[in-house]
């Protein structure tokens, strides 16, 4: 019998495979998600039915994740897309402050991002913070995405083969990866 820990671990598996797969349009868009298109702003992309979405100043989009029941050691997950002009493929705008160290870059929707990861630890907790930068030919795009959860130094039995760090950007990729630009 799978111990509870691994049923969590596949269900999120499934979920970035859900999502990879629709980004990549390999699948059909499950029931359980939405696709948001803003034509002002310049892009489409899919999410949870079940998540928060939250439109800020401008062209700001806050999304709150569903977390997956049993994961109590994640206690949110964000991710907030900002968009800003661009002319001939050159912002005009600074976006948000990019966070951390290099981590690699992501192809979404035509677009190279470029990507970079950091964390903060305090109180118990532990904030990882994932940010992709691209720019189109018309709107520069900037994600941050946000996961909070119990510092595993603080947990009094760790947890598996879990790293805060590789779980974000393995949640935020798959998000990243149903974005579409509308250019």
């Amino acid at each position: 019998m799978k111990s509870p820990r691994n049923k969590i671990g596949f269900m999120a598996l499934a979920v970035l495979f859900s999502l990879s797969n629709i980004a990549n349009g390999k699948t059909k868009i499950p029931s359980n998600f939405s696709v948001l298109q803003n034509k002002e702003c310049g892009f489409s992309l899919r999410y949870p039915k079940d998540a928060k979405l939250e439109i800020q100043e401008g062209c700001t989009l806050k999304i709150t994740l569903p977390l997956i029941k049993g994961q109590e050691w994640i206690k949110e997950a964000n991710i907030t897309l900002e968009v800003s002009a661009a002319e001939n493929g050159e912002a005009t705008e600074k976006p948000m402050d990019d966070l951390g160290e290099p981590a690699g870059t992501l192809i979404a929707g035509g677009l190279e991002f470029e990507k970079s990861i950091d964390t903060d630890n305090g109180a118990g907790q532990q904030h990882t913070m994932v940010s992709y930068t691209a720019i189109g030919k018309h709107h520069q795009y900037h994600w941050v995405g946000v996961m909070t959860s119990t510092d595993p130094g603080t947990l009094g039995k760790p947890i598996k083969d879990w790293n805060p760090e590789k779980s974000a950007q393995k949640l935020f990729d798959g998000f990243v990866s149903g974005f579409r630009p509308l250019e």
